[in-house]
Formats: structure tokens, sequence, C-alpha cells
């Protein structure tokens, strides 16, 4: 990380932010106890027959003052948090992109194996945040937080057979990563077809060249799924495809016209896409 003229960034303002600091990517105890009311406990399961919970997904959007104050976070993250995060019993993945229609966005990603191991990465993220070394002028507001259980998992190993990779090579940096926010319709609730999904839409979208790996969880009033790909244009076709595929199916649950959020990735360690 490079140094900025200004001193370091108070501790007062760090702990304000929370965690959002390491990357904008931990979701903090309080929303993990709202999330609770959205979604099950992981492991248990649902009452939609023999779906269980893979883990527990926290993501968080942030906004900066500047692009460099996001790029100098970015790094800082990778540097200093990245190797604590990886070491927290449960974890399952960590990703970090620029969303590219705002360059004062940063967009974050945790995959843990349950709340649990959400409780274990807050106190490492606490922990990271009140260290004496961050630059000072950091203004960090316009917060978005999302967390839930993951209902759905999916790698292009599973749809063509062919042994996943082992190691990314550069961490996923280039890869871009699809984002859509699904708004449920009132009285619906949309861990009612996940069945139907992983059996008609995945093969669709982890069969689309270029695809890195899917990530499907339910949030307080709808659904949220992220995909990696390591193009653009593959992500974009994602989009086109998940927003065909949510019409025709999906009448029942959502309008199908979901908020997208799309970001090319800074660094990622995703060990639930590898064998």
């Amino acid at each position: 990380m490079s140094n900025k003229t200004g001193g370091t960034l108070s501790r007062r303002t760090v702990t304000a932010a929370g965690t959002s600091v390491a990357a904008g990517l931990l979701a903090t105890r309080g929303l993990s106890a709202a999330a609770h009311d959205a979604t099950l406990e992981a492991g248990q399961a649902t009452p939609f027959g023999d779906i269980r919970p893979l883990g527990y997904v926290s993501m968080r959007m942030r906004q900066y003052e500047t692009a460099e104050i996001r790029d100098e976070v970015n790094d800082l993250g990778i540097r200093d948090f990245l190797p604590a995060i990886v070491t927290i019993d449960g974890f399952k993945g960590y990703l970090v992109g620029d969303v590219i229609h705002d360059p004062h966005l940063t967009f974050g990603v945790t995959v843990l194996e349950d709340r649990e191991a959400l409780v274990r990465s807050d106190e490492v993220a606490q922990n990271f945040v009140t260290q004496d070394h961050f630059d000072e002028h950091v203004v960090i507001e316009g917060t978005r937080r999302w967390a839930g259980d993951l209902l759905m998992l999916g790698t292009p190993a599973e749809a063509t057979g062919t042994p996943a990779a082992t190691v990314w090579d550069g961490n996923g940096v280039g890869f871009y990563v699809a984002i859509r926010v699904h708004r449920s319709l009132p009285n619906t609730d949309p861990r009612g077809f996940v069945r139907e999904a992983i059996d008609g839409f995945l093969p669709i979208v982890l069969g689309l060249p270029g695809c890195v790996g899917y990530l499907w969880f339910p949030v307080e009033g709808g659904f949220v799924a992220i995909s990696l790909y390591e193009t653009e244009e593959a992500a974009n076709e994602s989009t086109e495809a998940a927003r065909a595929w949510a019409t025709e199916h999906l009448a029942e649950y959502t309008d199908g016209n979901p908020e997208v959020i799309n970001a090319s990735v800074v660094y990622a360690d995703m060990p639930i896409f590898v064998s």
C-alpha cells in the first residue's frame, strides 16, 4: 500500500466503519443476527425438502471518497487482512472487486462454513481495523450489505465433468463478477424454487464459456446470485441468461428485473470453487 500524506486514520473512524475497511467484505454481528430471521441455520434442512445450506455468504458494497483511496484500501486488505482471514476455521472464500460502473465502489464477498465462522471472521476483522497504520481521510459511506445461507453452489466441473483447477493463476485478477440482487414478490419464499433452479438453471449458467463459479443465497426481501467469469462478455451473457430464465420460470417469485452489479476482480481466494 502506498502512503499518502496526512498521517493515519483515527481508530474512532475505523471502528465506526466496522469491518468494512477490510475491503468491505465482512458483515457485522448485527447483520448476521438480522439475517437469521430470513434464513435457516447452516446444517439444518429447509422446509423445502432436502435442501441444506452449503455455507454462509456475507457480501458488502462500500463507497469511498476517491478511486485512489479505494485502490489503497484494497491493497491494504490484500496485504494484511487476507493472510489472517484465510486461517479461520470455516473459511471457504474471499473475493474483492472494483465495481465497474462507479470508481468509488468496492464490492466484496466472504464465504464461510456457518455463522459461527462469521463470528470468528468478525473478530479477525476487528483486530485488523484497529491497527495504527491506516491512512486518514478515508471517508466510507453508502454501505450496502447482504448475507444469507448458501443454498446453490456450482462450478463448470459439475456441468462438463472435467476436473476443477486446484489453483487460479494470478488469484483471479482480471476475472469478472456479475451480481444480481432480486426482489421477492409479497408472500413468497425464494427457497421454494431452489430445486428447480439447480436442475434447470445451473447447467445453463455453468455451461457458458469462461465460467468459474456460481453462488446463490436468500436474503431478507429477496435473493442474490453471484457469477464469476473469466471475461466481461461472459459475465454479461450470464446476466441475460439469468434474466430470461427468471422471466420464464420465476414469475411467481420475482419481477425478473434484478439490480445488476458488475465488478472486476482485484483479488480472489475461493477454495469453495476448486477441488
